[in-house]
């Protein structure tokens, strides 16, 4: 059976809504033919170049892989912290100062806050487990594919080496030391489709090397791109209704920009972040709509990647177990009724309060009041949420704008495009060309977030403390912040008077406290390994540093 969503040109000038116009009013549109029959029309100013006349084998195995590759992302386990990839984006937040939530018996993420790595625990586990697991049904699709047979089978070989590459860019910032420090130390087992099923059947592996690591990372992503160019095996013929939750060459060269930019390759990454911005079809949303309460449909024209999630799956009928009921504080969610919304920590929001005509600080609310572009059914919602937690967010929206609904069917950000340009920024600063890097930081903010802006640092490492508050600020929530702390070896400072005591940590940048612990009895298990001894940072009001 073929998947019958393709598109066609239109063989004429329509309105955008279809209908005839004048050729004075004329617009290029392009035809998109569902399965179904039904037909739409959309502004070719607004569709990435894709133009294809066939679809995919849906019967061929292969498919089903991919799509378990991507299913495994959203998977919902056994216990509340289970809620896959988001999981992860949830924790590292968390771990920053920027995010915080309350200490109660209803906040599963507690153990990150304070950050409790203790190699036994089982939701650390949880990490090496998820990222690993993408990892082993990467490995099948790359050892079946080893001689692609057609077009088909590149897009599908493309998606794995990514999502391979992706894993382990995760896995190696988590579990050991940034690469720029310390690129020949110990980091973590690379597991392959030449020692796949071996390792996952318990046969231990040696650990590499961070640069090892890198070097596969590298290669998976470079593959990936090349196959990519080709206009045949555009990610949107898997699915067009649902086309970010794949990887096309924008995503691809997104992800290898963050990798160069984790490196502190500079320029490549700046250079991979624009050809990022000229492949994607998306664009940054405006200001007018950039403040208001969403990001939770990938269709939004500034999403490049993400996690779709649709009313049927197990993500969207959890009301514990899942991202949307932990993050939204305008639904009518576990987070919400529970006293356990996710809030702005106290530095960024001074740095927000500095910048009071940003339209990212409608995020964050700490009344009704402040919330005036919700309708009542959300200020129903946010007044149970706001508790006693100042700095609410509501920048997570609800499904439907309805918080009164069973489905939690949100989207959840992987990957937006003003990501890009903030790299961009930073890449063209840190490589020698900080006039161009201002002026790119400068644009970028003044049209899309806050007129107002105004950066005059000179010096590149001043610019590129101000993209970073940039990047904290823009997405915040969406699992970025961490990765940001640990590859600059920044220092955590999180003596924050709206924290609880057992969440006020202070720890040096580059300690091993930021390591994610590793143990003798994960799989895939590591060769020779012992699990060292934990030892846990201490927290409290006297605001103790942990080197």
């Amino acid at each position: 059976m073929k998947n019958m969503r393709y598109l066609l040109l239109a063989g004429s000038m329509l309105a955008a809504g279809g209908a005839a116009v004048s050729a004075q009013e004329s617009i290029p549109v392009v035809e998109i033919v569902y399965s179904n029959n039904s037909i739409d029309y959309i502004p070719t100013s607004e569709i990435s170049s894709i133009s294809h006349m066939w679809s995919l084998e849906t019967d061929n195995p292969h498919f089903a892989t991919v799509q378990s590759l991507f299913d495994k992302m959203k998977e919902i386990g056994e216990n509340h912290r289970e809620i896959g990839y988001p999981a992860i984006m949830l924790a590292t937040d968390l771990q920053t100062a920027d995010m915080y939530s309350k200490n109660n018996s209803y906040n599963w993420f507690s153990g990150w806050q304070e950050y409790n790595l203790n190699p036994d625990y089982v939701y650390n586990y949880a990490i090496w487990k998820y990222l690993y697991s993408y990892i082993r049904i990467a490995n099948d699709i790359v050892k079946a594919l080893q001689s692609p047979a057609d077009d088909e089978e590149n897009l599908y070989l493309a998606q794995a080496l990514a999502m391979r590459s992706f894993s382990y860019w995760n896995l190696v910032q988590l579990f050991a030391h940034n690469f720029h420090f310390a690129p020949d130390a110990d980091a973590i087992p690379l597991v392959t489709e030449t020692n796949n099923e071996a390792a996952f059947a318990g046969t231990p592996v040696a650990m590499s090397t961070t640069r090892r690591v890198y070097d596969l990372i590298l290669s998976d992503i470079d593959k990936a791109i090349e196959l990519l160019k080709n206009k045949n095996i555009d990610a949107a013929l898997f699915d067009i209704d649902n086309a970010q939750r794949y990887i096309d060459l924008g995503v691809a060269y997104g992800l290898r920009a963050r990798y160069n930019l984790t490196m502190h390759r500079y320029a490549e990454a700046a250079a991979d972040a624009r050809l990022a911005i000229e492949s994607t079809g998306a664009r940054p949303m405006v200001a007018a709509l950039a403040g208001l309460t969403g990001f939770n449909d990938a269709k939004a024209s500034n999403w490049m990647w993400g996690i779709t999630v649709n009313e049927s799956d197990a993500a969207a009928l959890q009301w514990v177990g899942c991202y949307a009921s932990h993050i939204s504080s305008v639904s009518n969610g576990y987070a919400t009724n529970t006293e356990v919304s996710k809030c702005c920590g106290s530095a960024l929001w001074n740095y927000l309060s500095q910048h009071p005509q940003d339209v990212r600080r409608n995020w964050f609310v700490d009344n009704v009041a402040e919330a005036t572009a919700l309708i009542p059914a959300e200020i129903r919602a946010l007044r149970s949420a706001l508790g006693s937690l100042p700095h609410t967010n509501i920048k997570f929206g609800v499904y439907g704008r309805n918080p009164e609904r069973i489905f939690a069917a949100e989207d959840i950000p992987l990957m937006r495009v003003e990501e890009m340009y903030l790299i961009e920024a930073e890449g063209m600063a840190m490589s020698g060309n900080t006039a161009q890097g201002l002026k790119l930081l400068n644009a970028f903010v003044q049209k899309y977030r806050n007129p107002a802006y105004n950066c005059t640092a000179t010096d590149k490492e001043d610019i590129q403390n101000e993209v970073l508050w940039q990047r904290r600020l823009e997405f915040w929530g969406e699992g970025l912040a961490y990765f940001d702390m640990v590859r600059l070896q920044r220092d955590l400072d999180r003596c924050d008077p709206v924290l609880d005591t057992m969440f006020k940590l202070r720890i040096r940048g580059g300690s091993d406290h930021f390591l994610y612990k590793k143990s003798e009895k994960y799989i895939p298990k590591i060769q020779g390994f012992t699990t060292p001894e934990y030892v846990q940072p201490v927290a409290g009001n006297e605001g103790i540093w942990n080197d």
